[in-house]
């Protein structure tokens, strides 16, 4: 064994060694210092040992490029850079040393090459440290000076040219560092020879028809003018249509055989490692034909060039085929999303999608989205537990970063996603995602309108012919929609010109709606030539019909005009009605009701005509008839037999109301609160916005029977008697309101006694124990007993009629031995199953009677709080209108009988409000005050009676509003009040068999005497 040889400390400079030390730091700015102390050193040396010690140095750079210690080749490759660049420098030639870059090269081949028995791994290192080195080279710009030959730059385009055919692991890598070179060349627009050496050194090495080849070649062609080496691609170019099946080999790596005679097939044949990393070819090519994609010259000079779609559709996708030239090709399935493609090529298909996505121009965006790729996009995104999943969702997230980046590309990528007939629809719900609905949130105020052929291709087109599948998937589409449009409801407030467009949009999707709801046809309303498949079913048409009804409701709470789209949007299904050769009208009416229609379309012309001169109250008096008519033409048209007496009713209070024609005259509107109270009594939100849309207009000239008519829910006057009947919320009550006789009511209930019913099935459907369950369901604690006690009587009835024990606790006992069938003869069973069947028939009856009350229960409370919403905004705009006070006692009573604690609640609110507006310069103007005077003691005699807590001080706050309105009409009332006060104070005192009045609403009243002492008191 050798000994090593022992080194002389004299000779080490220590601060070299520091400097070579930070070269290999990982810190970039740690290994940048470094090199501008390694030069500034070589600077400060003196000559003659300079030249001696530039060479040490050069050496000692060159061989650690061969090492793989930390960040080493990154460091010494940029201080031989910039050594030989300074070395170069005519400037700095006093500075530093002169090095002859053959001397450079010849260092380099002699130090990167690894000699004896060397591991695998140096091997590898001084290839890389080799290359490395003729990348700095090339950097430093030696090769390109003055004085330096052009075989320096033969012999680094040779060794790197060894390297990539020897080493295919390091092939992209030396084709990168030709690329950059090639690109710096070109740039400077001269050096012409040195790119034509390098494209006739790929050929000779086997490489021109690789990736790194074709990124190289079409580099060369976008500087100077070369002379291109002949007979390697087909007119010079790989990207020739001629090419397509070479450039798919090249691009996907699946190049086997078919190389030009002049190259080495076994290179192209040689295939790296799969790479996750995708090829920077890529990008190149991808640049290149998006450039010519956009190119005006593009006809003229490269119309034989591929297009990025035939290049896609190629190489990306499998939907290949010549562009008018001849059948589908056989290279289909080397593309990346082939049918065949393994998941390393999908890989690289998802990562080219991204590429382009996020960096290419938004016209070009739906070429990217082709079939294939969509399918395995939604194969993937579908399951968690798909070898792909993580980069379909960082390809779905690319979509959403992009439109993130450029709302403006939103329109595009959606009609890319939805590129096949219902694409997008089956998107969603593949994926499980909410990709239409996300998108269509980032759509542009501005581009909204292009949104409309989309959506109507979606509307129209399905890719089934299953009737209910179609229907759901349009159903989906429609409720998209209207959440669009509810989603951008702050735009209307907060930016006009996003509300121009926004109204714009809305009113042509109420148009799209009613083409679908309305009528027949086989193409598609807003697409040429396209069909309607499969056609739209009766299903499909109630739903558009009810998504127009809910776009109306959110119009009419968010838009300060709804009358304009209502009659925009009847004018529209009118006007198409009558053009019957583009569509046929579904809606068929005998003769009467059109006439009454046509008249009611002749009232609406005239009112929208008044509204647009008119101006102040006439002005929202006709708006809120043109919203009225409309809405209830559209009624009419959607089947609503009422509808069509509501037109009448309209007519009568329009004409009773504005009949003169240039000036406001008031009236009684008592037959418009009539109709917007039927409205209010229909279970649709529409018709309640409605009313409160139109209520506030009419509550100035309500008479106080307008009045009456809504507080008849709450009780009714006895001609002889003053004695007040509280409505009851039950089935009878429900009656009452809503006018439905005993006998309607009564045959609804009743069931045809020529059923067919099945004795032995009603006895398992009774005997079950889900069915006792779901009849004692009730909301109060009665009718689950009254519920308990039929289901006993039954039980027993039927036991008594089969001769056997009654259900217990839903267990049924075992059947007598005493009786069987075996002693009944034919005419006894036939008695004993007439029996059973009427026994099962009026429990029947019972059940539905018990169902129909419940739900009239509900009916009663809903109507109640929508009546209550609209005194809610009467005594908002009439709190100063003494006619105002007379709800004051049926709230009390509405608050003391109903068993809802909702419907409490808007009562009390209603009275608080009123309590609080009445301020002391907006409070009522009594003409006397003897009528108020007998107000005030009906609140305190119903005071008296028992209620809740929210009753109590209900009835406190109407008793101070009261006092408060006395007071401030004359101060003289007081000596009353403090009378009326202090015999209900006497009844209290009694107890409660005298009176339920509660210790608060003394308390009040001294609390408010002290704060009106005190501000009287001030005042003075």
């Amino acid at each position: 064994m050798s000994r090593k040889r022992r080194r002389d400390q004299t000779t080490i400079d220590g601060q070299l060694v520091e400097i070579y030390e930070d070269l290999a730091h990982e810190d970039e700015n740690v290994r940048l210092k470094a090199a501008q102390n390694l030069l500034l050193k070589l600077a400060s040396e003196q000559d003659p040992p300079r030249t001696q010690h530039t060479t040490n140095v050069l050496t000692r750079l060159i061989r650690g490029l061969c090492s793989g210690r930390k960040a080493a080749r990154l460091g010494f490759s940029v201080a031989l850079i910039e050594l030989l660049a300074q070395s170069q420098d005519k400037a700095k030639s006093d500075a530093y040393a002169h090095i002859d870059v053959q001397d450079v090269i010849v260092a380099l081949i002699q130090h990167s090459t690894a000699s004896g028995n060397v591991s695998g791994k140096e091997v590898r290192d001084h290839n890389f440290g080799r290359l490395f080195g003729a990348e700095a080279i090339i950097r430093s710009g030696v090769l390109f000076s003055a004085g330096v030959s052009g075989e320096c730059w033969a012999q680094i385009v040779d060794i790197i040219c060894e390297l990539a055919k020897k080493k295919v692991q390091l092939r992209e890598e030396c084709g990168w560092v030709l690329y950059r070179a090639v690109k710096d060349v070109s740039v400077q627009k001269k050096h012409r020879q040195h790119i034509e050496y390098l494209l006739r050194a790929l050929v000779s090495n086997g490489l021109t028809k690789t990736p790194e080849g074709v990124a190289i070649w079409l580099a060369s062609q976008s500087g100077v003018q070369i002379q291109l080496p002949h007979a390697v691609w087909e007119h010079d170019d790989p990207l020739h249509r001629e090419e397509k099946s070479t450039i798919v080999k090249v691009m996907t790596e699946a190049f086997c055989a078919g190389s030009s005679e002049n190259e080495d097939n076994s290179v192209t044949s040689k295939k790296r490692n799969w790479s996750p990393k995708l090829h920077f070819a890529w990008d190149v090519v991808l640049s290149t034909l998006i450039r010519e994609q956009h190119s005006e010259a593009r006809e003229k000079v490269n119309s034989e060039r591929l297009s990025l779609k035939s290049f896609w559709n190629g190489v990306v996708d499998s939907e290949f085929s010549p562009e008018g030239r001849g059948p589908m090709l056989n290279f289909t399935q080397d593309s990346l999303f082939s049918m065949v493609a393994s998941d390393e090529r999908k890989f690289w298909g998802f990562i080219v999608f991204q590429r382009v996505l996020q960096s290419g121009p938004a016209d070009l965006i739906p070429i990217i989205f082709s079939t294939n790729l969509m399918r395995c996009l939604m194969n993937q995104l579908a399951s968690s537990e798909r070898y792909l999943h993580r980069v379909a969702q960082n390809a779905l997230r690319s979509i959403f970063a992009r439109v993130d980046q450029e709302h403006s590309a939103t329109i595009l990528i959606l009609k890319g996603l939805s590129g096949t007939p219902s694409a997008l629809l089956n998107f969603d719900q593949v994926t499980k995602t909410k990709t239409l609905e996300r998108l269509l949130s980032k759509v542009e105020n501005g581009a909204l309108l292009d949104l409309i052929p989309l959506l109507s291709q979606l509307l129209a087109c399905q890719n089934t012919q299953d009737d209910v599948a179609a229907a759901a998937s349009r159903r989906m589409v429609a409720d998209q929609i209207v959440a669009h449009i509810r989603s951008r409801q702050n735009v209307v407030a907060q930016d006009i010109d996003g509300s121009i467009e926004l109204t714009a949009f809305v009113r042509r999707v109420l148009s799209l709606f009613a083409e679908y709801a309305y009528f027949v046809r086989e193409a598609d309303p807003l697409a040429n030539d396209q069909k309607t498949i499969p056609p739209i079913s009766a299903s499909s048409r109630e739903m558009f019909r009810s998504r127009i009804l809910s776009c109306m409701t959110h119009i009419l709470a968010k838009y300060a005009q709804p009358g304009e789209f209502s009659y925009e949007l009847i004018t529209y299904i009118r006007l198409k009605a009558q053009k019957p050769e583009n569509a046929r009208f579904l809606f068929e009416s005998d003769d009467a009701i059109k006439r009454i229609i046509d008249k009611a379309f002749v009232t609406l012309d005239k009112i929208h005509s008044k509204s647009l001169s008119s101006t102040g109250p006439r002005q929202r008096l006709l708006n809120a008839f043109q919203l009225l008519y409309s809405l209830t033409a559209l009624q009419v048209y959607n089947g609503e037999t009422e509808a069509v007496e509501v037109l009448d009713e309209l007519k009568a209070s329009y004409d009773q109301l504005l009949k003169h024609k240039h000036k406001f005259e008031k009236s009684n509107s008592d037959a418009l609160v009539e109709i917007l109270l039927s409205f209010v009594s229909r279970p649709s939100l529409l018709f309640r916005r409605l009313a409160q849309q139109v209520f506030p207009v009419c509550t100035y000239d309500i008479s106080r029977h307008g009045l009456q008519s809504m507080l008849k829910i709450w009780y009714s006057v006895v001609a002889d008697k003053n004695q007040v009947l509280e409505t009851r919320e039950s089935l009878a009550g429900h009656g009452e309101i809503f006018a439905v006789d005993d006998e309607e009511q009564g045959s609804e209930s009743e069931e045809d006694p020529s059923s067919d019913v099945s004795a032995a099935g009603m006895v398992e459907a009774v005997l079950e124990p889900k069915a006792s369950t779901e009849l004692s369901n009730d909301d109060d604690a009665d009718s689950s007993e009254g519920a308990d006690e039929e289901l006993v009587a039954f039980n027993t009835e039927l036991a008594h009629t089969l001769r056997t024990q009654p259900v217990l606790d839903g267990v049924p006992a075992s059947d007598s031995n005493e009786h069987s069938d075996e002693d009944m003869n034919d005419e006894q069973m036939e008695a004993l199953d007439e029996h059973l069947e009427k026994i099962f028939r009026e429990r029947k009856i019972q059940v539905n009677n018990r169902s129909r009350n419940k739900n009239a229960v509900e009916a009663i409370k809903n109507f109640k709080c929508r009546v209550l919403e609209l005194l809610g905004v009467y005594v908002k705009h009439q709190h100063m209108n003494a006619l105002a006070l007379a709800l004051l006692i049926p709230l009390l009573a509405v608050i003391r009988t109903t068993k809802s604690p909702i419907v409490s609640s808007k009562a009390y609110d209603v009275i608080r409000d009123f309590s609080k507006l009445c301020t002391p310069k907006s409070r009522p103007t009594l003409s006397n005050s003897k009528e108020v005077m007998e107000l005030l003691r009906d609140v305190h005699a119903q005071a008296s009676k028992d209620g809740s807590k929210a009753y109590g001080a209900a009835c406190s706050q109407a008793s101070l509003l009261l006092v408060k309105i006395l007071i401030s009409h004359k101060r003289d009332n007081l000596e009353a009040i403090e009378a009326m006060y202090g015999q209900t104070h006497l009844g209290f005192m009694e107890g409660p068999s005298a009176s339920h009045v509660r210790a608060s609403f003394f308390t009040d009243w001294l609390n408010w005497s002290v704060t009106a002492r005190n501000s009287q008191l001030h005042a003075s």
